[in-house]
Order: C-alpha cells, then structure tokens, then sequence
C-alpha cells in the first residue's frame, strides 16, 4: 500500500498517512514499539541529513491514539558523531520530555550477533528487544549507506 500526504504541516501528514495506511493491522495497543529516525549527525532536519521531529511527533500521536503505550526512540549517529548531541539539537530531547519517551543511544546498547550463509552481524539488543520497530529513514547517499 501507498499513501501519500501533501502539505507543510509534517505532524498532520505523518499522522493522517499512518491513519489511511494498514499499520494497524500489523500494530497491538500492547506492543512495545521502537522508533528508529535517521540522526547521522547534529544538524538541522531542513538540510536533509536527519528525520524531522516532526514526523516522529506524528507518528507517536498516531501510536498514542491507537493505545500504543510503550514507545521509545532508538539511535546510533554515525561514526564519529555523538547520538547524545543529535537528539539535543534535532529536539529529540523535547519529543521525549513531551510525551515521556526515553531516548536510547545504540552506541551504549549490547548487541547479539547473528549468523546467516557465512556472514555474521551484530545486531543492537533494543531492536532485537522491541515488538515493532518502525525505521524513519532520510533518503540520501553517502559513503556510510
């Protein structure tokens, strides 16, 4: 399914997106569930490099109104970078003041690594841990995607 919203407002947009989406099929209002924006480093969202808060403001709107109780926000910056930093100056920190969401920092998470067909990766234990993980990309290219 595709839905697409038009508009400035990114908080109604996200949210009226979710709401004509079929996420609700997939989502329990007992889910844990874990947000994973794109803070690759301390910048502006207007820049292109970060996921506007706005858009994960939406979405916890949508997931509260949907009974969605235990939401967190999980992140790694990229190399280099600090997380603590980027969810300061993107407004993170004030999503999770307003609506009493943690901020997790995957930089200080444990990992498990998974094997698959030869190659292994570690995996941070927060996204192994959630029951819905819903990634909120930046489309972009660089040298770390």
């Amino acid at each position: 399914m595709i839905v697409i919203a038009y508009g400035s407002d990114f908080i109604r947009n996200t949210y009226d997106a979710l709401a004509a989406s079929d996420i609700g099929t997939y989502l329990n209002a007992d889910h844990s569930v874990s947000l994973k924006p794109n803070l690759v480093e301390p910048g502006p969202a207007s820049n292109g490099a970060v996921t506007h808060p706005e858009v994960v403001e939406g979405i916890i709107l949508y997931l509260r109104d949907f009974g969605v109780k235990r939401i967190k926000i999980i992140e790694s910056s990229w190399v280099g970078d600090s997380t603590k930093r980027a969810f300061k100056f993107c407004n993170y920190e004030g999503l999770s003041q307003k609506y009493d969401i943690p901020l997790i920092d995957l930089k200080s998470d444990s990992f498990t690594t998974h094997k698959h067909s030869g190659y292994e990766i570690k995996v941070c234990d927060e996204a192994l841990n959630t029951d819905f993980l819903i990634n909120i990309p930046v489309l972009k290219a660089h040298c770390q995607t």
